[in-house]
């Protein structure tokens, strides 16, 4: 019943598939050990497949970011202020006070070194980009508009507000 159980999951598609067939088939082991339980086990071994780890809670007005490497995330909570945490133990390595402030917009360099954060006031934008690992704001950019777009170069090392009409700044 095992052997059958872990053969149906490893053909369903659904996330967690070879996780679960891998620990199916470890209790079928247990009970009796079979070459048709390796072949299967080498099977669920072959998938690609991912298993949640954790979850993150959010609320409904929390805007979130991950880092391209996924060992950082960012959120804004109902408050405004924006934390950047690590993955693995939640662990706070970043705070910035935003109080009051709940439309933004949060994203990481590509190199994951620097966060920033889209800041709306009076009709404006200005981006805030800070340096997570010294903990320190390093630049305040203003947009002429809210419709202004920061990128940031593929080393992180720059950064550029792009404008609706196409200029560079």
């Amino acid at each position: 019943a095992y052997l059958a159980e872990a053969q149906a999951g490893r053909w369903s598609g659904r996330p967690g598939r070879r996780f679960h067939g891998l620990d199916v088939l470890a209790s079928a082991a247990a009970i009796r050990p079979s070459p048709e339980l390796r072949d299967e086990a080498i099977a669920c071994m072959a998938l690609v497949d991912l298993r949640r780890e954790r979850t993150i809670a959010v609320g409904d007005s929390d805007a979130v970011a991950f880092s391209p490497d996924l060992r950082r995330y960012a959120r804004q909570g109902d408050d405004g202020n924006v934390s950047v945490r690590r993955m693995t133990d939640d662990r706070e390595l970043l705070h910035m006070p935003y109080p009051g402030q709940r439309r933004t917009y949060l994203f990481f360099s590509p190199d994951g070194r620097y966060f920033a954060r889209q800041h709306f006031a009076n009709g404006r934008s200005e981006y805030h980009i800070w340096d997570v690992g010294r903990r320190k704001l390093v630049a305040k950019l203003p947009a002429a508009t809210t419709d202004h777009v920061l990128g940031f170069a593929p080393d992180g090392r720059c950064a550029a507000l792009v404008g609706p009409d196409g200029s560079v700044d």
